[in-house]
């Protein structure tokens, strides 16, 4: 008998910021949305402390949409991940312009 996903929210359960949900069956895990934690100086603390996920079992990430509580805190983690990204063009070019910032600092 197959079981049903489980879907864990890291992010946004309860407020608007740091959109993270990492959904898993049977079959592949996909993290949904990675975004930074916006708003008051305690809210952006949280950003230091990833999610407990282990982000070498992912299978891939999808990307809602292009706002930095929803792809911010991916490209901390996206060049030691070996997973498709599946994003919308704007979403996918946000990203890439976020890596390019981090090679020149």
């Amino acid at each position: 008998m197959m079981q049903s996903p489980k879907v864990t929210l890291f992010g946004a359960a309860g407020e608007v910021t740091g959109s993270c949900t990492l959904v898993e069956s049977e079959f592949s895990r996909v993290l949904v949305d990675f975004g930074m934690f916006q708003g008051a100086p305690e809210q952006e603390l949280r950003n230091a402390d990833p999610p407990p996920i282990d982000f070498a079992k992912l299978d891939a990430v999808v990307l809602t949409h292009a706002h930095e509580d929803h792809l911010g805190a991916l490209p901390f983690l996206l060049r030691d991940l070996q997973v498709p990204v599946y994003a919308p063009p704007f979403a996918r070019a946000l990203l890439r312009h976020k890596l390019q910032e981090e090679d020149v600092e």
